[in-house]
């Protein structure tokens, strides 16, 4: 019985994809000659090329007698679904499992580990989050800035919040913000903020 398919991309197919999204297009000559490391046949990468356009993940067109290929999918795309896939596979969908995983195969002082897991309990309280942006639209200042969110868990000292409101017809809808570590660019943060609430709101003018 043939096996199935997979439906993110094998080892093989992502290094045929890097060159392809290197390249943005190729014949089989051309991904075949850019091929580095531990070589492959002429006949392995066009078969390989005929699975990713059954995949969806390439196209090709018809040059002469030379079929040329192109990505379908983007290279972040791509990682995105592998990731996916690999959360719903191995972790039942849960981020939070997986960066733990990964801080526990990490070479990390105590006091590295102790802040990366109070930020990913942090992160994962996403009701408590949105508990303290609600609290954000009482504030008078057009974008408030909060140094140490102790409203999220015990690792929120260790975070700055920087939110503001949008609103409809002059009327406060909610907030939106960001949330990082104590150290992050806070003006850089402010004016993305800013702008994107100012947009959300002329958005929401026009609904």
């Amino acid at each position: 019985m043939a096996r199935r398919p997979s439906p993110t991309l094998t080892e093989a197919e992502y290094r045929l994809m890097n060159i392809l999204w290197d390249l943005g297009s190729g014949t089989v000559a051309d991904v075949h000659a850019r091929v580095d490391g531990h070589p492959i046949a002429y006949t392995t990468v066009l078969s390989t090329l005929t699975i990713l356009e059954r995949k969806n993940y390439v196209k090709h067109t018809v040059r002469g007698k030379a079929n040329v290929y192109r990505p379908r999918v983007e290279r972040d795309a791509a990682r995105r679904t592998v990731v996916e896939n690999v959360l719903s596979t191995f972790f039942d969908g849960s981020a939070h499992a997986l960066m733990l995983n990964l801080l526990d195969s990490e070479r990390l002082s105590p006091e590295e580990e102790r802040r990366l897991r109070d930020l990913l309990e942090a992160i994962e309280e996403k009701h408590r989050l949105v508990t303290v942006l609600n609290a954000c639209i009482e504030t008078p200042e057009p974008v408030h800035v909060q140094i140490g969110v102790k409203g999220i868990s015990e690792g929120g000292d260790n975070l700055a919040l920087i939110s503001a409101p949008y609103s409809r017809n002059d009327l406060v809808q909610g907030s939106l913000g960001v949330l990082g570590p104590t150290r992050m660019h806070y003006e850089r943060a402010i004016t993305a903020v800013a702008y994107v609430a100012q947009l959300f709101s002329e958005a929401l003018g026009k609904i």
